[in-house]
């Protein structure tokens, strides 16, 4: 299968740049095409569904791809019409082959969004010039804009809009997800590195340094998710004004920790290049009495007897620039943030160093764990399976009957795993406390299929 699928996605960027030329609209539209028969080939092949069922998701999946162009919109029918073929066909094959849709159905977004035209000017390549060309400025807000539509998040691997659903977690787990990242998304990434070089002024070698330092991961395909995820970031960068980093190699973590005589602290953010995050590292000389640096990994470790925390590469501000960091060896972390969704700040995993922090696992999973109480509960005698979604997406502009009925049936799925529980509980995903909240006996199927109806007329449920 995978061999196939290898073979499709060639055959699919041969149509785009036609003997290795450059995109254009009709190549955009031969390219969306061949996509679009796979789409309809593929259903043939997926488990059997309502006939009325597909004939609208081959109705409206397959009116996309008989375009020359793609747009958010579009992205997001097309995502919305593929979850409901994923949670029909919970296996391997079938999940990478839809992955794989979507993936193609990107690049077609991407090559619709960017500028047509010229190169960037050879001056700002140099440096010559600080201010962005009018190419290159378009460049970087069309990127930014592909990322924020096509991922959901970049944490730990990559997870597009359709592979950040469960059940894509729960067949190929972490490490299977970023294996699935490196198959069926190199095509996305290779145009998106081409778009930069070519239309930005940051040039294939500076590029090289940004995307090897601070990537390297535990096996190939983490360290390819690390590297997509660096194009955001690098997008990122120049979308909220502040410069692309200068890669320094080698430099002593003396640096940033000073002398036993002189020594400086080190507040140590573990966090994405994300604009509140730059604005911090940009402005930390002002707010912080030492170094605040960006790190996307941390290194266990002890001194004199003591657990410690270090990190061989961070983002800081020096010199009036921004700069990435590859230590000449680990530097010690005085102080650790962590969002309040980061997975080490959720597991507690640095509690026991000692290092001082803002909040710990407890405060974490209080404040912000709603979602996670199958996490939070487990290893008691609380039982509380993993939350179920319905979305707007899934309801809007669709026949009531019909998507009450695909409620129906989600519901009935539910309780045909857990038995013994004893209700539900409805609640609008947008909202906190107890606004839009409603108990249910689970015998009172209509009452909970109508409510999440309503809910998902405007919110997710």
């Amino acid at each position: 299968m995978s061999g196939d699928l290898d073979s499709l996605q060639a055959a699919a960027a041969a149509a785009l740049r036609p003997a290795g030329g450059g995109v254009t609209r009709e190549s955009v539209g031969r390219f969306m095409n061949r996509v679009g028969e796979y789409f309809l080939a593929l259903l043939d092949d997926l488990a059997p569904m309502p006939h009325h069922q597909r004939q609208e998701i081959e109705e409206r999946v397959g009116a996309l791809f008989l375009k020359d162009f793609f747009l958010d919109a579009d992205y997001r029918t097309l995502v919305d019409n593929l979850l409901p073929l994923v949670r029909r066909n919970r296996e391997p094959e079938a999940l990478e082959r839809l992955a794989l849709v979507e993936a193609l159905a990107a690049v077609a977004f991407l090559h619709t969004i960017l500028p047509r035209g010229g190169e960037a000017d050879p001056s700002t390549r140099a440096g010559a010039r600080a201010a962005p060309s009018p190419v290159e400025r378009l460049t970087f807000h069309a990127l930014d804009r592909f990322f924020r539509v096509t991922l959901n998040s970049t944490r730990e691997v990559v997870r597009s809009r359709l592979m950040a659903n469960v059940e894509y977690q729960d067949l190929f787990g972490d490490d299977g997800l970023a294996e699935l990242v490196d198959r069926r998304w190199r095509l996305a990434f290779d145009e998106v590195r081409a778009a930069l070089v070519s239309r930005t002024a940051v040039s294939e070698q500076r590029l090289a340094d940004l995307l090897t330092v601070g990537t390297l991961s535990r096996t190939p395909a983490r360290t390819f998710n690390q590297q997509y995820a660096r194009l955001w970031e690098i997008v990122t960068v120049r979308v909220h004004g502040f410069p692309i980093p200068v890669v320094r190699r080698g430099v002593a973590p003396e640096t940033l920790t000073g002398t036993p005589a002189s020594p400086r602290g080190t507040q140590a953010m573990l966090l994405r290049w994300g604009h509140t995050q730059l604005t911090f590292v940009w402005h930390g000389d002002r707010l912080a009495a030492g170094n605040v640096a960006l790190v996307n990994r941390l290194i266990p470790g002890t001194e004199a007897g003591r657990p410690v925390l270090r990190f061989d590469n961070c983002l800081v501000k020096r010199n009036g620039t921004l700069e990435l960091l590859e230590l000449a060896a680990p530097a010690r972390v005085d102080y650790l943030f962590l969002h309040g969704l980061h997975p080490d700040l959720i597991s507690g995993a640095h509690e026991a160093t000692g290092v001082p922090m803002p909040w710990g696992a407890v405060l974490q999973k209080v404040t912000y764990a709603k979602a996670v109480y199958h996490e939070v509960y487990a290893g008691t005698p609380v039982r509380f399976p993993r939350q179920v979604c319905w979305l707007v997406a899934q309801t809007k502009g669709r026949d009531p009957d019909l998507v009450k009925q695909e409620i129906l049936h989600r519901v009935i799925d539910f309780l045909a795993r857990h038995p013994d529980i004893a209700g539900l509980v409805v609640k609008p995903g947008g909202e906190s406390g107890g606004r839009g909240v409603r108990p249910f006996p689970k015998e009172a199927l209509d009452a909970i299929v109508e409510w999440g109806y309503q809910i998902s007329r405007s919110d997710d449920a």
